[in-house]
């Protein structure tokens, strides 16, 4: 019985949320093959104008026949600088947590198995009826700021594993 050390990836994906005047945004960030599992995903913000009213941002899996949502839909971008994140660290009805330095220094830590950078999930792509359907990680967000339009960037980050012999996922 071989014990190999499991290999991770990670993949970046750069964003410029630049939607306005109460306009929901979907970003495609990833594009998933096969079956792999994810340590982390994350949202940084990197730069731009702040947001005054950014909401419903979340994650979901997406094909052509449907979405799951990876976190909950209703997290907020409103009033960050760069250096604030937001990563998923529960189960996929919680909002994703954040860290957020605008104010002071941030340390996070694992209080119990449920906050975590590193909270675990499986996704696999749409095989409907046996055959390969385009599926995708994406970001979603909502904003009323009216223009000029906002221009934050953010870098999107997942830390993954192959866990099908075809597994990947990549940057769109």
């Amino acid at each position: 019985m071989s014990h190999g050390i499991a290999r991770t990836n990670k993949v970046t994906k750069a964003l410029t949320l630049d939607d306005d005047n109460s306009a929901t945004d979907v970003d495609a960030c990833f594009t998933v093959a096969g079956t792999v599992k994810l340590h982390a995903l994350y949202l940084e913000v990197t730069g731009g104008t702040t947001l005054t009213n950014a909401t419903a941002v979340y994650f979901d899996l997406y094909s052509a026949n449907g979405s799951t949502v990876l976190t909950k839909a209703d997290g907020a971008l409103s009033g960050k600088d760069a250096g604030f994140m937001m990563y998923k660290n529960d189960v996929l009805t919680v909002t994703g947590a954040y860290i957020d330095p605008s104010a002071a220094p941030v340390v996070t830590e694992e209080a119990t198995a449920d906050l975590s950078l590193e909270h675990e999930c499986f996704v696999t792509e749409d095989r409907t009826a046996g055959a390969h359907v385009a599926t995708t990680i994406r970001l979603h967000h909502t904003s009323s700021d009216t223009s000029p339009a906002h221009n934050q960037t953010v870098i999107v980050h997942c830390e993954w594993e192959a866990k099908s012999a075809d597994g990947a996922l990549v940057a769109v």
